[in-house]
């Protein structure tokens, strides 16, 4: 910790790493502070919990801390309130941040970053970016960002390659950004893990490589962060990247659905259709495969099962008997023996 610049006795609430604020480098497991009373504590853990420290990633209750050091007397716990109120749209309807309580929060930032503080330099810059406290000023924005991410500061790296991927403050270079989102995500950050992911996904700044873009989007979901989780079940409902699998998309969805995160929840209604097609499939093919030989109908039938599930097209509406027959009739010979029964055969061993 450090004291806060003319005013003794003033913590600033992050984490000390190689003399400068950060968050701490190691995944120490989070406690409570010991003292209620300890603003600089609360404030520290609620930094952990919003970053995944030790812990899986939570919004709210990161939240939650904030405003609890907020009342314990922290003044850049305010200033964390406000930058998630402008960047995460769940708490923008959550309650106004006195002007004045943020401007004493930018003040502490101010003067932190003078000194060289990579910490405070990458939330001077946040507010530059999003106009918290200070005038918005891209430039202004990721020159901050900059001199904090040349300390090696994470979240700066990620920031700054968010302002080079849409040419904010800086001209546009979807391969900087790449660059610097895989120099943020090798520290672990989630959030830039889910950045690089989208650009391997999207083939900006790196080569396209789906599952690569999984990859990431999985070491990203599985620290909490809620857009990963979104796009990682998304993945899995399309087979982008991963072998096709709703249930992989539904557990993934439901957790970026508990989130409130946008999008989430139409996602996960079509993972639960899919999911509730595959088990009903899974047991229709159970059932033809126990009677296939004893009648043609059976065999025709398993045919067009193990067509569906070799394919994984079970987003597909289970048809009718009458129907499945006419699309069997329809099909050659070479493409019935591909799926692993030869037409004649399956036909000849039913009569």
């Amino acid at each position: 910790e450090h004291e806060r610049p003319g005013a003794p006795g003033l913590r600033l609430c992050t984490f000390v790493a190689k003399g400068r604020m950060s968050e701490p480098p190691s995944p120490a497991r989070v406690a409570e502070p010991t003292d209620p009373s300890d603003a600089a504590a609360t404030c520290a853990l609620a930094l952990r919990t919003l970053d995944g420290i030790g812990t899986r990633i939570d919004l709210l209750e990161a939240n939650r801390l904030f405003r609890l050091a907020a009342e314990q007397g922290s003044v850049e716990a305010w200033g964390h309130i406000a930058l998630l109120a402008a960047t995460t749209s769940v708490f923008k309807a959550g309650g106004s941040v006195p002007e004045h309580r943020i401007e004493e929060a930018v003040a502490v930032w101010k003067a932190a970053a003078e000194t060289g503080d990579a910490g405070a330099q990458r939330l001077l810059g946040s507010c530059y970016y999003h106009g918290v406290g200070v005038p918005v000023d891209p430039t202004e924005a990721a020159r901050f960002y900059r001199l904090s991410a040349d300390q090696g500061h994470a979240k700066a790296q990620r920031n700054l390659g968010v302002c080079y991927a849409k040419g904010k403050g800086v001209p546009q270079d979807k391969t900087e950004a790449a660059r610097l989102y895989r120099l943020s995500a090798d520290q672990g950050l989630a959030g830039a893990q889910c950045n690089l992911g989208s650009c391997y996904d999207d083939g900006e700044g790196v080569p396209q490589d789906k599952t690569e873009a999984a990859r990431l989007y999985r070491l990203s979901a599985d620290q909490g962060f809620a857009k990963a989780q979104k796009v990682l079940g998304e993945c899995y409902l399309k087979g982008d990247g991963v072998k096709w699998n709703p249930e992989m998309a539904v557990m993934y969805l439901r957790r970026s659905f508990n989130q409130d995160f946008m999008g989430a929840g139409m996602l996960l209604e079509r993972a639960k259709e899919a999911q509730s097609r595959l088990g009903w499939t899974i047991k229709r093919h159970s059932l033809l495969t126990t009677h296939a030989g004893r009648n043609r109908v059976s065999t025709v039938l398993l045919c067009a099962s193990r067509l569906r599930l070799d394919d994984s097209v079970l987003a597909l509406p289970i048809l009718p008997l009458e129907v499945w027959l006419l699309i069997l009739g329809q099909l050659s010979l070479r493409t019935i023996s591909g799926c692993g029964y030869h037409w004649t055969t399956a036909l000849s061993q039913s009569r």
